[in-house]
């Protein structure tokens, strides 16, 4: 589904089985296609019973309003997740940007701007299994991208369901929240993020449907590029805050970006996918030594992933 983002589409998985869940929903402008993946599986938004949010960003919680208001679903996020996307983003704003010095006029325009409209919001814990059909996706909570993104392990197959955690279409970040219980102010979403990086190199699943960009099978080697480019960046911050004189949040920019970061705000090119990935008939796993989960279209095409 089309985004207006450098990361490309982005992808929900529908499980047509009962009960008929996704993982992620998407933008609220994606209903078109989410319509045309559900009619083509004889399926109507009403049929929906949940969604299943790995995090709480707009291209992923943003298609879940329409769809709750449509059939009733359960739109379930981690309890950390809902305690982040409910907060005043005006709050938000002034506590994470205030004390970079930036200028108030820029954060009253940032706060001014509309709230977004949220469904209700089902608080879904660490350990929870939810079932459709032959299915059992496991829920695991891996604070990094965001306080309470979660990976959906589907139990038989070791396949994993890790949202932006992982990406080979380009990397990911940690995110950037407020808590007051952390020295620094902030959570510590680095760290954490990088323990979840080491722990999906320790685990190694067979494969990774993530929230952007093709299927991840080679999880130990990508993760390892992932990891070597954080450790590059923290020594380029580090070296940048060596200098006597502390250098301001917009020196700091100008130094690891050297000009780019505006030109990349600007940059609102993005790469459309005419069709969204769907998983048929709730089948998770491997054939002839090639992953088939999964990425069947709406016209009946199967992609074969190579181990």
């Amino acid at each position: 589904m089309p985004t207006s983002w450098s990361v490309g589409p982005v992808i929900a998985y529908l499980f047509t089985d009962e009960p008929v869940t996704l993982i992620d929903a998407g933008l609220a402008s994606s209903r078109p296609v989410i319509e045309e993946a559900l009619n083509a599986a004889g399926l109507s938004p009403a049929d929906v019973a949940r969604i299943l949010v790995t995090h709480g960003h707009g291209d992923h919680l943003g298609g879940a309003l329409w769809l709750q208001e449509g059939s009733g679903c359960d739109v379930c996020l981690h309890p950390t997740e809902i305690a982040m996307v409910t907060r005043a983003p005006a709050d938000v704003i002034r506590e994470l940007f205030g004390p970079l010095g930036f200028a108030e006029r820029m954060l009253d325009e940032y706060a001014r701007r509309p709230l977004r409209r949220l469904p209700q919001l089902t608080p879904i814990e660490d350990g929870t299994v939810a079932r459709t059909g032959g299915c059992r996706l496991r829920v695991e909570h891996h604070p990094g991208h965001t306080p309470g993104h979660l990976w959906l392990r589907e139990e038989d197959s070791g396949a994993l369901f890790a949202g932006d955690y992982l990406l080979a279409s380009g990397p990911t970040n940690p995110g950037m929240v407020t808590d007051a219980a952390a020295p620094s102010g902030r959570a510590p979403l680095l760290a954490q993020y990088v323990a979840g990086l080491t722990e999906l190199a320790r685990r190694a699943p067979p494969v990774i449907f993530a929230g952007h960009g093709e299927p991840i099978t080679a999880v130990r080697e990508l993760v390892q590029r992932r990891v070597t480019r954080i450790e590059r960046r923290s020594r380029r911050v580090l070296a940048a805050l060596r200098p006597a004189d502390e250098p301001t949040a917009a020196e700091l920019a100008e130094e690891l970006y050297r000009g780019r970061a505006r030109e990349l705000r600007c940059d609102r090119r993005a790469r459309w996918s005419p069709r969204p990935a769907r998983v048929r008939g709730a089948r998770i796993g491997a054939v002839g030594g090639r992953w088939v989960l999964a990425l069947s279209t709406h016209r009946g095409r199967t992609t074969c992933l190579k181990p």
